[in-house]
């Protein structure tokens, strides 16, 4: 598998809550397929239930999430309390497969992608000034020479030219040209008077349609957005209370299966059985006070039996049947469980290598 395929992988964990083996808790960070079963092949090996299948199930990732399949075509499986060949598995699931029940924790991640920022352009501060163009020198101002000033012969010439002529002097301006001034002066003023009005009413204006605008969506936004938040949390809470009810609901469908099985074996006498299975009800439902009642009557039928298959043992070893001695002896230690720290377990281990000694020896 490639690495761009094991980043899409979520991380996985396994527990198993009851059954023969419980208290297992397996992780897997980058598995694409888990295999369920009693081979040793398996990555989860069941070798000690005996409803389990050799491949019984697998849980295989695929296209971002983990489905289940059911591979037994004899026994079934159980999904948060439903029967089911293939499903998808969410965040948290139970899994029923024999009698064993296996707690499923798949943990969402979510990829981070580091954004590159583009680089700020760096400015030289020593990069040169861009060329203008110099203010060209101030040419010095030629001023003209006043005209000079005649001479006295050279005035009395000039008067005497105009000696006798009358002195001009402008027409005055007709009255029709001085209205006319007016006029224009006047329609000058009303224009510009008319200009600052309307100016002044399309600022004015603009402003208070501003205002009323302002006025209008203050008091409709503010609620809808409150009452969207609010909406929004009551339905965060009603998932919540839903998602409790139906684990609840499947944990308690999952105790009366467990309960009817374990009776069920308690009345065959099989009560090796009957306490994993009223062990695994009372855990799943610690209300079904039942299931806790005959967990203790089944357990006090096993140690009967115990003390039983020991005596008999006992006998057959004195009276010469090895045979016999080794069955009941193996008998002890398949209820006991192999438990070393089991209170027969030394002397029926001791007395049960004796006789398998002396039946072989028999033989010969």
């Amino acid at each position: 598998m490639s690495e761009a395929l094991k980043l899409n992988l979520l991380p996985i964990d396994i527990e198993i809550v009851s059954g023969p083996h419980l208290g297992q808790v397996f992780n897997f960070q980058d598995k694409e397929i888990i295999k369920i079963g009693r081979d040793i092949e398996n990555d989860i090996k069941l070798s000690n239930d005996p409803r389990v299948s050799r491949f019984h199930a697998e849980i295989k990732f695929s296209d971002g999430n983990y489905y289940i399949y059911n591979l037994s075509q004899k026994n079934f499986i159980l999904i948060n309390g439903e029967k089911e060949d293939q499903k998808l598995l969410t965040g948290k699931s139970i899994l029923t497969i024999g009698e064993t029940e296996i707690k499923v924790n798949i943990f969402q991640t979510l990829e981070k992608t580091n954004t590159v920022s583009s680089p700020i352009p760096f400015k030289n501060p020593l990069q040169p000034l861009p060329n203008k163009p110099l203010v060209g020198p101030v040419s010095s101002q030629r001023y003209g020479t006043p005209a000079s000033v005649g001479s006295p012969y050279q005035q009395a010439m000039s008067q005497a030219q105009n000696y006798g002529q009358v002195a001009y002097s402008p027409r005055p301006n007709s009255p029709q040209r001085n209205l006319n001034k007016s006029n224009d002066k006047m329609l000058i003023i009303i224009g510009g008077i008319i200009a600052v009005v309307v100016l002044f009413l399309i600022f004015s204006g603009s402003d208070k349609e501003g205002d009323i605008k302002n006025s209008k969506a203050t008091p409709i936004v503010v609620p809808i957005l409150e009452e969207e938040v609010r909406l929004k949390r009551a339905e965060e809470e009603l998932n919540k209370k839903s998602e409790f009810m139906k684990d609840f609901n499947s944990r308690k469908q999952m105790a009366r299966t467990f309960m009817v099985s374990g009776m069920r074996e308690y009345n065959n006498g099989q009560y090796l059985k009957a306490i994993e299975y009223l062990a695994s009800a009372f855990q799943s439902d610690p209300t079904l006070e039942d299931a806790a009642k005959y967990h203790q009557k089944a357990k006090q039928k096993l140690d009967k039996l115990i003390e039983f298959n020991f005596l008999e043992g006992k006998k057959y070893r004195e009276s010469g049947n090895y045979r016999m001695c080794k069955a009941s002896f193996q008998t002890v230690l398949f209820y006991i469980k192999n438990n070393i720290k089991h209170p027969r377990y030394s002397e029926t281990k001791l007395f049960y290598d004796e006789c398998h000694s002396l039946e072989e020896v028999g033989r010969l």
